[in-house]
């Protein structure tokens, strides 16, 4: 295989990068790096090369001028010419895109074969590597690193304008035109990009990147180094160190930490704040961005009149950074990342590998990291009173910190580069040759029954019985498999791996409105149904319904990422209370479908739309009768399927949200539970009446 990287943002050099040297100079190089690196090791044919953009600068170095430069035997650099050889900010970059396209396609033309695959790294990387599929016709893979539309809602109504606005609509291109992209977590997958027109969920792949933290856990010495650094800078060192390290760009939110520590008698009593923000010389001869920052913390420090209390180094290298985290940790302080949103949250992951416990932004990826690590706490990051209160919750509580240092060190594990380039090169593996996974495509396929299974405490809870269903499944060629759950369809699919579910050859998700066909065996391949929700079912208005809702303080919306184009989710406690959205709804006009399940879970989903009524579709569209399938749930989400089916299984771990199904002939309630209680229901005979 011979993948082509696109990355065309910052100071791009094989070794020694000088992180933070200029605000593009960031996270993504160094995930590119350890990407081409652990690539290479997972594959001893493959071929690499990182298209990089050419540029003349003393004050940067030489290396930027070079045409090629070496990685390794196999992975290179390769400088190409743009309209200047000045260095471009990112900003600025999107007007060099023609001439690049240019020399890339002459470049590409010379070698002795194309590329299988070109990866595009952020919307100008993007661009380009599209342009090159409408040149060439080589297949794109896209990761965005960050998103425009993400920034915008964190800079208000002011933010959709100028060069932000052309980002966007960049995104949008190379959105519609990627064959895949991978994101970093789920947050990313399901709700970054749910802000755009073009994207199409089933190209979306979730694949946390790796990091290299054995130097983390392992490093001993540098931190004595690292403290007397900072030291200096503080009256009382003794103190425990709450810890910042991110480059000086407003979207990481360094502002918002300190007025946090500043406006906190007992955070500053408690502890020192130290912050690195990359390596700076003069602040005035800095970009306008990374002046801003800085001057902006200086003032804050000068107005909140912190010093002595604040360490603000001008500098430090790459290699310091693991006893920077190390001092923190032996130290028993916290790591404290409240950036405004965090694609990924490599920072956490390293402070995790180090014992360090981390307060983070509740934007971003810094959610699936702590819901795997529980090393921290998740704050809003506008909101400087819960920073405040998060640190101190975990510097006053010795038993809280222990937990969380504990937790780090065992679950990061999880985030290494093998696991990751494995995925990798597998999801670009259909692109370079056909692949020998197993086809479950219904138009290869007859079908004579269905079963549709929810997921969770359905299939989920008890591994035994999944093996034993695999069995009966592949015995029973004949039925079709599905899956029907609350779950959007990433992480539907994290939940099928985590607890090796056999593969559907359907997935319906967010609680019925969105219906996916699964075309073989590993999710490589997957086809969202563009005939769901059917149109014509009624008019559905989210916006009148969040309106219609939000004068109900005892209703509380769940996360954005569980907002959907045709679901909205709210948490409610009392189910009484269902009686009240409905009367609301039914009075503003509003047409809905409501689902109450496991006695907090609101949905609210446009008419005549449910698991139930997407199990019909599917099953119309496999010339199946509705008394021909078998349906198994737990919860209050599964009781549109199973009154809407022939053989509806009611697994023996149900909900009380279900006994009401009894008085419903049809029904079978399983003694056993789980997977268990769904083969107790195949085996059931249908013909003699229900138990």
């Amino acid at each position: 295989m011979f993948i082509m990287h696109v990355a065309l943002q910052g100071c791009l050099r094989a070794r020694n990068v000088p992180y933070g040297v200029t605000p593009d100079t960031g996270g993504h190089i160094k995930y590119l790096l350890e990407l081409v690196d652990a690539a290479e090791r997972q594959s001893p044919s493959l071929e690499q090369q990182i298209i990089v953009r050419r540029f003349v600068n003393d004050k940067l170095g030489a290396h930027y001028a070079e045409r090629e430069e070496q990685i390794s035997a196999r992975s290179s650099i390769i400088r190409i010419n743009g309209a200047s050889d000045e260095y471009v900010a990112k900003e600025d970059l999107r007007f060099e895109l023609p001439v690049l396209a240019d020399h890339l396609e002459a470049h590409i033309r010379t070698l002795p074969r194309q590329p299988d695959v070109l990866h595009g790294h952020y919307a100008d990387g993007g661009e380009l590597a599209v342009e090159m599929k409408r040149r060439l016709g080589i297949p794109v893979v896209f990761t965005a690193h960050s998103l425009g539309h993400v920034k915008a809602r964190t800079l208000g109504s002011d933010g959709l304008f100028g060069t932000l606005r052309d980002r966007i609509d960049m995104e949008e291109r190379v959105i519609a035109a990627a064959d895949r992209i991978i994101t970093s977590s789920m947050d990313e997958a399901e709700l970054q990009y749910g802000f755009y027109s073009s994207v199409r969920p089933e190209r979306v792949r979730v694949n946390p990147p790796g990091c290299d933290l054995e130097r983390f856990r392992s490093c001993c010495d540098g931190s004595r180094i690292c403290r007397e650094a900072h030291n200096q800078f503080l009256i009382d060192p003794d103190k425990r160190p709450i810890l910042a390290l991110a480059r000086p760009v407003h979207k990481k939110n360094l502002a918002g930490l300190v007025r946090a520590f500043g406006e906190d008698l007992r955070l500053q009593d408690a502890a020192n704040l130290i912050i690195y923000a990359g390596t700076r010389e003069k602040i005035a001869e800095e970009d306008t961005e990374p002046r801003e920052v800085l001057t902006e913390l200086l003032t804050l420090i000068d107005d909140y009149d912190l010093w002595g209390k604040v360490a603000f180094p001008k500098t430090h290298r790459e290699e310091d950074v693991a006893g920077i985290y190390r001092d923190a940790a032996e130290r028993r302080g916290v790591f404290a990342n409240v950036a405004l949103n965090e694609p990924f949250g490599l920072t956490f992951l390293e402070a995790a590998a180090s014992g360090l416990p981390v307060v983070a932004t509740n934007s971003g990826g810094s959610n699936d990291i702590l819901a795997r690590c529980h090393n921290g706490v998740l704050v809003d990051p506008i909101n400087t009173h819960a920073i405040g209160e998060a640190i101190l919750g975990l510097l006053s509580d010795n038993d809280v910190w222990d937990r969380a240092a504990r937790n780090g060190l065992s679950a990061c594990d999880f985030y290494s580069w093998d696991r990751h380039a494995t995925e990798y090169l597998a999801e670009l593996a259909p692109f370079v040759a056909p692949q020998e996974t197993v086809r479950l495509s219904r138009s290869q396929r007859r079908f004579d029954t269905m079963l549709v299974c929810d997921i969770d405490n359905t299939l989920t809870g008890d591994r035994a019985a999944l093996h034993r269903l695999e069995t009966w499944l592949r015995s029973h060629s004949d039925t079709a498999f599905g899956i029907a759950t609350g779950r959007s369809l990433h992480s539907a699919i994290d939940i099928i791996r985590q607890w090796d579910i056999p593969t559907p050859q359907f997935l319906i998700t967010s609680v019925g409105s969105e219906i996916y066909w699964i075309q073989d065996n590993a999710f490589r391949e997957i086809e969202r149904e563009s005939g769901w929700p059917p149109l014509g079912r009624g008019a559905w208005d989210p916006d009148g319904i969040e309106t219609t809702l939000e004068r109900f303080d005892w209703l509380e919306p769940q996360p954005k990422q569980e907002q959907r184009s045709f679901k909205r989710s709210y948490y409610l406690y009392e189910i009484d209370r269902c009686r009240d959205v409905r009367k609301a709804l039914e009075e503003a006009g509003l047409e809905f479908e409501l689902i109450y399940s496991h006695g907090r879970f609101l949905d609210l989903l446009p008419g005549g739309v449910s698991k139930g009524h997407a199990i019909h579709h599917v099953a119309n569209r496999l010339s199946i009768s509705p008394s021909d399938i078998w349906a198994a749930g737990d919860s209050g989400n599964d009781i549109h399927m199973l009154e809407m089916v022939g053989k509806p299984i009611i697994v023996g771990n149900h909900s009380s949200e279900l006994a009401h199904l009894k008085s419903h002939q049809a029904s079978y309630f399983a003694k056993n539970h789980f997977a268990a209680g769904v083969l107790e229901g195949l085996a059931h005979d249908w013909t003699r009446g229900m138990s």
